[in-house]
C-alpha cells in the first residue's frame, strides 16, 4: 500500500487493552452533597457538606484566589464582607461551585 510516496505495511495484530480506572476512591464512595447559603450572599457564605479539614479556595473571574481556607466543622462559615459585588468560584476537591456576592 502507498501514502504519498511511502510504502506501508497493514498487519492485523491480536492484542488485548485493558483499561482500569485509577481514581483512589473505593466503588462504593459517594461525593458529598455541597450546599453554599445563602447564595447570592451578602457578608457571609455557610458551606456545608464537606469533610473536616477540607481545603476551600474562592478566586474571582480572572483565576485569582481571593479567600483560602479550612473546614473546621462540617458548617463552615466565611466571611466575604470585604469582597467586592461579582461572581466568584468556590472550588474544593469535590469540584467547583459558583458564588454570586451582593
Amino acid at each position: 500500500m502507498s501514502f504519498s510516496g511511502f510504502d506501508a505495511t497493514i498487519a492485523q495484530l491480536d492484542t488485548i487493552i485493558v483499561v482500569t480506572p485509577v481514581s483512589g476512591l473505593n466503588e462504593n464512595h459517594q461525593q458529598a452533597t455541597l450546599v453554599l447559603t445563602p447564595n447570592p450572599a451578602t457578608d457571609h457564605l455557610t458551606i456545608d457538606g464537606l469533610p473536616v479539614n477540607s481545603k476551600i479556595q474562592i478566586s474571582d473571574l480572572t483565576g485569582k484566589i481571593v479567600i483560602e481556607a479550612m473546614t473546621r466543622n462540617k458548617n463552615t462559615l466565611l466571611d466575604i464582607s470585604k469582597l467586592p459585588e461579582g461572581v466568584y468560584f468556590l472550588q474544593t476537591e469535590n469540584g467547583v461551585k459558583k458564588i454570586v456576592k451582593m
